[in-house]
């Protein structure tokens, strides 16, 4: 996964994922209008680059939505795509259907990264636009944004270089100077009638697309016609078995994010500790009375202890385990014999162990 992609991860603040207020550029926060244009921060966005060249038309768009599965942080997503020939840049942010206003005003307006609605489409630079709640490194390449990195404020030069290797390119020896924030009313891309006429007819009539290419191809070689249609037939069945794959481990993670959290639910409901924390309490216990620990069950809130000791008095580790605030009852079993002292305690139930934890810095990591 790209490092610029787990940094826009990482700048992301929770406050973006619990309301659409928080996510909108305050100057146009309650302006909507018909066919408004909304803009949406760039910190609450993740961004990426992916170019399908290799591709057919068709498995291009499956393609995109398994990639941004794959790097969402984010459960549930909305995106803005711009796709220009083979390549696609992209944003995806938080959904927001949960909430009620924007239920309501969702067919009045257009969530539009803000990326896209300051500075310019550049050929080939590496620039620093201001924004609204800080600034974006981007990086163009043959009219294309291919890199983008949020900054609350402007970055140190090592945190620039990072950025900059990152993309494979060389480190800088300062800062570029940002360009002023200006909020544009149109975004600084648009496809052309051209394009738009173009990519309807690709989608909507993909047999007539690949029939005129094969015609064109056809009047210099037929043979070499043929055999490139059965190395892409067999490209193409080759990806979709990954894509389906792809489809298996995703559906895998997301099965298996819903099966911890039900384990967790489940924990919940034990009234007693885990076996694990109360055998360690036990320890903690003896680890002055010269004492070891040879077997132990945990069963229905007892904990059952066979105790190997120098000084074999049961009544000594009654009074002790009984002293405790983690057992409610303590009595000795039948079958202690010689220096082997067989003890069965009840555990209380809710007890909040950091209340009586020995150690303050382990109580404060716990």
């Amino acid at each position: 996964m790209n490092m610029s992609i787990l940094q826009d991860k990482h700048s992301l603040t929770s406050s973006h994922s619990q309301n659409i207020e928080n996510i909108l550029v305050d100057s146009t926060k309650n302006q909507v209008s018909s066919r408004f244009i909304v803009p949406v921060k760039r910190s609450a966005c993740v961004f990426a680059h992916f170019n399908f060249s290799n591709l057919s038309q068709s498995l291009k768009q499956k393609s995109l939505s398994i990639q941004l599965k794959k790097i969402s942080p984010f459960k549930n997503f909305e995106q803005y795509v711009i796709w220009v020939e083979n390549d696609a840049m992209v944003w995806i942010w938080q959904s927001s259907e949960n909430n009620l206003k924007t239920k309501q005003i969702k067919d009045k307006i257009k969530y539009i990264p803000e990326t896209i609605l300051t500075g310019s489409r550049q050929k080939d630079l590496i620039e620093l636009t201001k924004l609204s709640t800080g600034v974006e490194g981007r990086i163009w390449k043959n009219s294309l944004l291919i890199g983008s990195r949020f900054w609350t404020k402007e970055p140190e030069l090592h945190e620039w270089n990072l950025f900059l290797r990152t993309h494979g390119l060389k480190p800088m020896a300062e800062l570029p100077k940002s360009q002023p924030y200006t909020l544009l009313k149109e975004p600084w891309y648009k496809p052309t009638i051209y394009q738009e006429i173009f990519t309807w007819i690709k989608i909507i009539h993909p047999l007539w697309y690949i029939s005129y290419a094969a015609i064109a191809v056809l009047s210099f070689q037929l043979t070499s016609v043929v055999q490139l249609s059965q190395v892409n037939n067999s490209l193409q069945r080759q990806y979709e078995q990954s894509l389906q794959s792809a489809n298996e481990i995703v559906t895998a993670r997301e099965l298996a994010f819903d099966s911890r959290k039900s384990i967790h639910q489940l924990q919940q409901l034990s009234p007693w500790p885990m076996s694990l924390k109360t055998l360690a309490d036990s320890l903690q216990l003896i680890t002055d009375m010269d004492a070891t620990i040879n077997r132990w069950s945990f069963n229905n809130g007892e904990l059952t202890l066979d105790i190997n000791a120098k000084t074999p008095d049961p009544k000594l580790f009654v009074e002790k385990f009984e002293s405790s605030p983690f057992f409610e009852d303590v009595r000795i079993n039948n079958q202690t014999r010689n220096s082997n002292i067989s003890l069965i305690l009840k555990v209380k139930q809710k007890i909040d162990y950091n209340k009586f934890s020995l150690d303050a810095e382990e109580a404060s990591q716990e």
